[in-house]
């Protein structure tokens, strides 16, 4: 039941209480190898939730779950994006003192 992002259809049939089965492409190793799966019942699927877990949930409860996540994730990605342009500009700073010391040092050498 594990499936990917890539659903190629969802055909709800509720007046049977029953499901169709959804079509769908499984990754099976690093976006390079994928298969073709079927889904008997695409009213719940598993969410990978991070660190090799998997949750059972609906496709509302999925939903707010990735928005979530993204959140997360773009804030993640925002401090991160701060922290190494501060890195950066004390790395700039750095090497500039270098130079400085390095041009007060040769002169006095010769």
């Amino acid at each position: 039941k594990i499936i990917s992002d890539n659903t190629c259809s969802s055909d709800d049939d509720a007046g049977e209480g029953k499901k169709d089965q959804t079509e769908t492409v499984v990754d099976l190793g690093h976006e390079v190898i994928y298969c073709k799966a079927v889904i008997d019942d695409p009213s719940k699927i598993y969410v990978h939730t991070g660190m090799g877990f998997h949750v059972e949930m609906t496709m509302d409860e999925a939903a707010a779950f990735i928005g979530k996540r993204i959140r997360l994730l773009r804030q993640s990605l925002e401090l991160k994006t701060q922290k190494a342009t501060t890195i950066a500009v004390h790395i700039e700073e750095t090497i500039l003192v270098l130079q400085q010391l390095g041009n007060e040092v040769s002169p006095s050498q010769e």
